[in-house]
Formats: C-alpha cells, structure tokens, sequence
C-alpha cells in the first residue's frame, strides 16, 4: 500500500465490539500480526459547538477504525499532552515528542444544510513538516454518529495510504447456535465491519447459506432450506419480507449478482446434473421467471463469480477430475480452465480491478493434504500466492477496494472469520463468543455523505 511500512509483527490484542442486542452474538476483533513500524498518529476529541453528544464519540470511533487496520499506531488520549481545537492551538513540538507523525483535530457545528444536522470540519496535520495536510467538511444526521465517524476514517485512510477506505461498508455473514434441546438456530446478520450494530435480517431453524450483495448494496441473496430444499431469497436491508428469486430443480444455490445487478448468476440442480444458469431480474430486483443455462457438463459446475467487466464468469467445475477454477464467456464458447497448480482449488471471487481472483486452494504435496488456505491469482502470472495460514479456510470475500480479504476459518474449535491484507503480512480474527460465524460477504461501496468543500 502505498505511503505506508508493511512488515510483519507479532502480537495479540483484543476489542469488544458489542452488537446490537437482537444479534445475539458478539464479534471480538483480535490482531495476530501487524505492522512492526506503524504510523503513529493521534485523533484528538473532538471541538463540540453543539451539546447532542459526548465530545469524545466521533475521535474515539475514528482512532479505533485507523488502529483496527495494523497499520497505525494510535495515540491514547490519557498520553496526549495537550487537546487543541483548533490549528493555530497546536504546540507542533510537543507532539514530535511524543513521536506522532500526523495529527487529526476535528470541529463539530450545527449544520446549515440539514434540519437539526451536524457539520463537521476534519483536519489533517503533518507533524514534522508542521503544516496541514487536507481538511474535509462533511454534514450528517444526528443520528447516525457511526456512519459519520466511519466517513471520516475512509477520508483519513484515503489521504495517508492513497487507496480508498473500507469502513463504511459492511459485512454480512451467518450465525449458527445450538439451542437448549439441540434445535439448531440460523441468522443472516449485517454489521460495520468493525462487527457494530450487528443487525438480524434472517433468522430460522433451517440452514441459511451464501449471502451475496446486490451493487446497490441495499439487499442481498442467499440460500434458504426453508422450503425442504435449497431454494433462493432476496432480503432487503429495510426489513421488507423476503422475496423468493428461485426454486427449480433439486436445489438452486451460490448466488451472485451480475455488476449491474441485472442477472443473478446461479447454480441448479436438475436431474442430478449442477451446471450454471443466468436468471433475468427486473428493475424492481424481482425475478422475471426467464434463465438461461450457461454451461453443459456432465460434471459439478457451482460457484458462480462475476468479472468486474460483467461479460464472463468465473465458477469452480471438477470436469478435469478435481475442483478447479474456469472462466466462461457470456456471449458463448468453451469454458477456460485458469487454476492449474495445486489440487483443490474452489469458490472464486474477482478482484475489484479484475487483475486476478482468490480461491480456496491445497497444494500436491503430500504435507498439504487436509490443508485448505485463501490463495491469490493473478491473471499475469496464474501463479498461487497463499495468503492465509489454517488448516481450513473457505469462503473468501474481498474488500471493495481490493486491499483486504474476510474468509471463514476455525480456531479453537469453533468457526470465525478473519481478516487478512493481500499487499502485508496483515491477520486478524473476528470470532463470536458463542456459536459459529461463516460466510462472510463484503457490501460494496455505498454513498452516504457529502464532502462538501476541501482545502
């Protein structure tokens, strides 16, 4: 990443991140390794010419983004010598002192634009140059603190590393407790990916599998037994009742969205054959009833992934006698094997730039048998570069912008996701206190606020 030190480190350190209560879990984010020369930088509390809210929310949720990240070192308020409110206040040596190379004030005012709203003014010192770097101005609602303080991380990530931030999207991803009796309880939840406001969309006694969003990053697909058999639902994120999308064959699964959100590419099942279809949603995001088979083989063809172009497909086959990965074109042509080294290679997911995808992959050799890890392809080179370290990772979802991965992992006996950077030696795991966590997807990009000026 540009603009920043990337090296391994080691270490442990662990934050509570309390979902909401409906969520009935609760995410620990836990950083294994991390930048061994962080870049320090302090976030002092806010200036707050309004009295809706403590001074210090805003800075400390910011602060805790940027930390979260393994990339930066974050001063602690109680080793701040000083809170200045305001640029002309800061004594620049002091924070040299205490080895800070930037520093981030922040100023909250009644908004000019919004109905009882908030303005915030965002500003980003260079320590040693002592000299402002960039300053944003940003108006919200009043309600939505978190939402803000994410937009603000994603303007400071985006100004130290040169690469867009991630902290206002989301995550999705399914919970899975056994209850007093051994009755099975499934949740689709969507959370900050951060693990806050963790929020129940879904919930039933039968499996719940392969969250997908759609572009809009308003509502997503997934897989439901509801029905005695694997069929396909569309769940708003507004609450609305589930749409059913699909339920042909023996079972339908692995959805994913086309770029455009105009098609849904699936996996059916139909007279024990699994092969690849496209079904035609409408404006509306309801299905049209219209789907064309895309592949024909006698083979397992499942795991439908879209190219950033939206003109071909990526999706996992054993036709050539183990699981591999092929690209197929919409418009027609034999599929394309892409994956060769190695003899399991599953669930591919492009990289936002289309320059490769990630797959679940284990190598020939004979100490890699049981061994199933995230790896990295590069359509350049077709050559894995393995990127996490289990013994059984799946289900990789990457970051929209292409920097950091999520997969689901075990540790300690239970499921968790975790985290990992495809340019560092980054790692971080998110299990829950109780039950299993699995499937995680990451939400596109969403626009929330507006930067209203910059300097």
């Amino acid at each position: 990443m540009s603009g920043l030190r990337c090296c391994a480190a080691s270490g442990i350190f662990a934050i509570a991140l309390l979902l909401m209560p409906q969520a009935a879990a609760e995410l620990l984010i836990e950083i294994t390794h991390g930048d061994d020369k962080p870049t320090p930088l302090a976030v002092v509390p806010f200036t707050w010419e309004v009295s809706r809210s403590a001074p210090g929310t805003l800075a400390a949720i910011v602060g805790a983004d940027l930390w979260r990240t393994g990339r930066f070192s974050v001063l602690p308020r109680s080793q701040m010598l000083s809170q200045p409110g305001a640029g002309q206040r800061i004594f620049f040596r002091e924070w040299s002192q205490l080895q800070v190379d930037y520093l981030v004030l922040g100023t909250v005012n009644p908004s000019t634009e919004l109905a009882d709203g908030l303005r915030v003014r965002l500003e980003l010192y260079d320590v040693h140059g002592q000299r402002l770097l960039d300053a944003w101005e940003i108006s919200s609602d009043t309600g939505q603190l978190r939402d803000l303080a994410h937009t603000l991380s994603d303007l400071l990530y985006g100004h130290l590393s040169k690469a867009r931030g991630v902290f206002a999207t989301r995550m999705a991803y399914i919970t899975h407790v056994e209850e007093e009796g051994g009755t099975a309880l499934y949740r689709l939840i969507v959370a900050d990916v951060d693990g806050a406001r963790g929020r129940v969309l879904r919930e039933s006694h039968k499996p719940l599998l392969s969250p997908a969003w759609a572009p809009d990053g308003k509502s997503l697909a997934y897989v439901s037994f509801e029905q005695g058999r694997a069929a396909i639902f569309r769940q708003s994120l507004s609450g609305d009742a589930p749409q059913l999308l699909l339920s042909e064959g023996e079972y339908s699964s692995a959805p994913a969205f086309s770029p455009d959100g105009s098609q849904l590419a699936v996996a059916v099942a139909q007279g024990g054959n699994i092969d690849i279809h496209l079904l035609s949603l409408h404006a509306s995001g309801r299905a049209d009833g219209k789907m064309r088979r895309l592949t024909r083989h006698f083979a397992v063809d499942t795991e439908p992934a879209w190219l950033p172009d939206g003109r071909s497909l990526l999706f996992t086959s054993d036709r050539g006698g183990s699981p591999q990965i092929y690209r197929v074109a919409l418009d027609g042509g034999q599929p394309e094997r892409i994956s060769f080294i190695g003899n399991y290679n599953a669930g591919a997911v492009a990289l936002p730039d289309g320059s490769g995808f990630l797959a679940v992959h284990s190598g020939n050799a004979p100490q890699a048998e049981g061994q199933y890890n995230i790896a990295l392809y590069r359509f350049a080179d077709k050559q894995p570069r393995i990127l996490t370290g289990n013994t059984l990772d799946e289900s990789p979802t990457v970051a929209p912008n292409g920097i950091m991965l999520m997969y689901a992992t075990r540790y300690e006996g239970r499921r968790v996701l975790a985290v990992a950077a495809l340019d560092s030696d980054f790692r971080a795991r998110l299990p829950a206190r109780t039950g299993d966590v699995s499937e995680p997807a990451w939400s596109p990009f969403t626009g929330t606020w507006q930067r209203l000026d910059t300097q």
